[in-house]
């Protein structure tokens, strides 16, 4: 499949804003996947605690705004779930999903 150039720096801009996004808050967060949907991404954020963060919820809406408002090619979404079990969460997931690992300075997707 070939991208378009204005795709590959609107995700490369993404990445970007969601490495910053989740190292900043990676102390209320397990795990965090990128899900491939027919024409759009969702970042879905397993967060470390079950309660009700109402500012976590607004700094990841103001991270959906970020996105969506200059990402033209493809519809951004994200989503923060409680903890769950592997069965849990792999009913958010698709078989593209990639999970994005944050830690010591590092930003990986697998």
């Amino acid at each position: 499949m070939v991208y378009s150039e204005q795709f590959m720096a609107e995700l490369g801009w993404a990445f970007g804003k969601i490495k910053e996004w989740l190292s900043a808050h990676d102390d209320k967060i397990v795990r965090a996947f990128l899900v491939t949907r027919p024409h759009s991404l969702l970042l879905l954020v397993v967060c470390a605690e079950a309660r009700y963060d109402a500012q976590f919820q607004d700094e990841l809406t103001d991270l959906d705004l970020a996105i969506a408002h200059s990402y033209r090619t493809v519809s951004f979404s994200v989503l923060a779930i409680p903890p769950a079990s592997p069965e849990g969460i792999s009913g958010f997931l698709s078989d593209g999903a990639l999970e994005i690992h944050v830690g010591a300075g590092a930003f990986r997707v697998e």
